[in-house]
């Protein structure tokens, strides 16, 4: 009996303790512009990432974001467009967050990144089909990030990020690396006001 008591009062003491500790937890999603450096026969394409994060007040002006990140990203053959490389990362950014004013802060930290799939698809001719690639690049990828988020209401936000991997993309070649461009809305779930 009083394990039943205790089990039901438990969400109710975690609820207090996050509260007082000024933590967020939310889910965020939006468009991303991928783009692979020093490769000329390939086009940015628009693709997708989206995830949870969670966020502690550090003081009044200061936070601290992690985040758990499904996000697709890739580039298109600039000739034909018959050629479409799509990778599929795990990633999870860790970012500082200063609050400029009210409802506007600024973000910056590092990102790291796990290669869960990478495809080339070729949409015509004899070689059309799905092929896996994910041997020809690096498992794991290592990124700056910095961005801006404006705060709508209590709740949701808005915001826009640049990431700049410092790691090489493929096993063997130095370039390229990956530059990605989000802009995401995000919406806290539970957990204290901005």
């Amino acid at each position: 009996m009083k394990r039943f008591i205790l089990l039901q009062l438990l969400p109710l003491f975690l609820t207090g303790i996050l509260h007082a500790q000024s933590f967020n937890l939310g889910i965020k999603a939006g468009p991303q512009l991928s783009t692979f450096t020093s490769t000329s026969d390939a086009e940015s394409v628009w693709l997708y990432h989206a995830g949870v994060f969670s966020t502690m007040n550090i003081s009044e002006r200061f936070q601290a974001q992690a985040e758990v990140l499904l996000s697709a990203s890739g580039v298109d053959d600039k000739e034909t467009d018959y050629y479409k490389q799509r990778h599929l990362y795990l990633n999870v950014p860790l970012t500082v967050k200063f609050k400029v004013f009210n409802r506007l802060s600024v973000h910056a930290g590092a990102q790291f990144g796990y290669l869960m799939d990478a495809k080339l698809k070729i949409t015509e001719g004899d070689d059309k089909g799905k092929y896996d690639r994910k041997d020809l690049f690096n498992k794991t990828e290592i990124a700056w990030i910095a961005g801006a988020e404006y705060m709508i209401g209590n709740r949701l936000s808005v915001g826009i990020r640049v990431n700049r991997a410092f790691t090489k993309l493929a096993k063997d070649y130095d370039d390229p690396r990956q530059n990605v461009e989000q802009i995401f809305l995000a919406y806290r779930l539970f957990g204290a006001s901005y």
